[in-house]
């Protein structure tokens, strides 16, 4: 008797244990879940915080939209007579593709009537998505001869790095708007 009340209390005991392990397995699996979600939020803020991060250095970013806006000035103000000179400025704000990009045909031809540009409300924009990138935005007033000038909106993605711990624009796409005559 005393034999099999033994049997009966290990029995109870190896089903405890087996429920136990069964509830301890169920447990650790839940938990497994909900730390892989964690590491996904973790993730996840840790890109918001990088994004905050690019866009937050607001030296840095001042620093960087004065560059861009001081040479977007000396490409865009121009007329006939410093239309060749602009380009030899510009080197120290744009590298030579992009040069070449902006300039396109212009560059080898002196215009034989008179033109200005000139370009006004300069807005550049940070790209927090993405390093060292930015949205320039400017009104241009371009006239040829005495005819009255007509008002567009360039938007141009940016993207800067660094030469010799100086800035240079090294890529830009343009998007031109519709001319006016406002």
């Amino acid at each position: 008797m005393k034999k099999n009340i033994l049997i009966g209390v290990e029995t109870a005991l190896i089903v405890l244990a087996v429920i136990s392990m069964i509830g301890l397995y169920q447990d650790n699996k839940s938990k497994e879940s909900t730390i892989q979600d964690n590491k996904t939020e973790i993730k996840d803020l840790k890109y918001n915080v990088t994004l905050q991060d690019n866009a937050n250095n607001t030296t840095d970013i001042a620093e960087k939209t004065k560059f861009i806006n001081s040479g977007f000035a000396c490409y865009l103000n121009y007329n006939e007579d410093n239309y060749h000179s602009r380009f030899k400025d510009v080197d120290n704000y744009f590298s030579p593709d992009v040069i070449d990009k902006l300039s396109g045909a212009g560059s080898t031809e002196k215009p034989s009537v008179p033109i200005k540009s000139s370009a006004r409300n300069y807005v550049t924009y940070v790209n927090p998505a993405e390093p060292n990138s930015f949205v320039h935005v400017t009104d241009i007033f371009y006239q040829v001869a005495d005819n009255e000038p007509t008002t567009f909106k360039n938007v141009y993605v940016i993207h800067l790095s660094e030469r010799d711990n100086e800035y240079i624009i090294d890529k830009v796409d343009v998007f031109s708007g519709i001319p006016t005559n406002k």
